[in-house]
């Protein structure tokens, strides 16, 4: 019986081949720009040189805050060829939501563009983001030049590649910023109700009485959240008046 030669196919191995199969064939097609799949592959690879030259390291989280351009396709590709795990940042969230998902992932760098940079600074220095590590796809000042950054490095792939991931399950960080937005904002029942004036008020609570409207609000944001009835891009508790 002849064997028979398999070969798992995930995203990075299918550029691959794509590559080796279609290497002139068009790949990305973005306003006057071309890319062909060998250029797109050699792109990637490029990216995923730089990132490890740069430190980051197997399971580190490299976040990207840029529209739909191919500098974002690319980073599908790249920072999981780097090991990498990608966190790939809406870029019509606030500042303050930004600034939550840098400081909750732990980011190792950050890439932004210039419609997102100023976003991207105040997120960054609110969550502490290391010095030298947000990187612009065009020219912003104080930010590292993308195009210097991958730069002469090797189309060739890693010869210890270890696929990172794209890192999921951002939409509860939203909301808690959301939650934390909406509680701040009636603050003033926190110190107005005690410990024991709550218990007296629990089966008020129950019943939807004696809550202040706005934590009421809160929590039913949450609820339905987790229901999978509001997404990310929805508004959430922070209209509470």
């Amino acid at each position: 019986m002849t064997a028979v030669w398999n070969t798992q196919l995930t995203p990075l191995t299918f550029l691959g081949r794509s590559a080796e199969v279609y290497p002139d064939k068009t790949a990305i097609v973005y306003g006057e720009r071309r890319y062909t799949y060998g250029e797109f592959a050699a792109e990637a690879t490029r990216v995923a040189h730089a990132l490890r030259g740069s430190g980051v390291e197997p399971g580190d989280r490299v976040a990207y805050l840029l529209p739909n351009i191919p500098e974002m396709l690319v980073a599908h590709f790249a920072v999981p060829l780097a090991g990498a795990v990608l966190v790939a940042i809406n870029t019509r969230l606030s500042t303050e939501e930004i600034g939550y998902i840098l400081d909750d992932c732990g980011v190792r760098a950050v890439f932004c563009c210039e419609r997102t940079a100023e976003a991207t600074r105040r997120a960054a220095l609110e969550a502490r983001v290391p010095e030298g590590a947000c990187f612009a796809t065009g020219y912003v000042a104080g930010f590292r030049s993308y195009a210097a950054f991958k730069a002469a490095q090797p189309a060739s792939l890693p010869d210890d590649r270890t696929a990172g991931a794209r890192r999921r399950g951002a939409a509860q960080g939203y909301a808690a910023v959301r939650l934390r937005r909406a509680l701040r904002h009636q603050g003033r029942a926190d110190d107005g109700l005690d410990r024991r004036r709550r218990r007296q008020l629990g089966g008020a609570d129950r019943a939807g009485a004696g809550r202040d409207p706005c934590d009421r609000h809160a929590r039913a944001f949450l609820a339905d959240h987790r229901a999978g009835q509001v997404g990310p891009g929805q508004e959430g508790p922070g209209q509470c008046r």
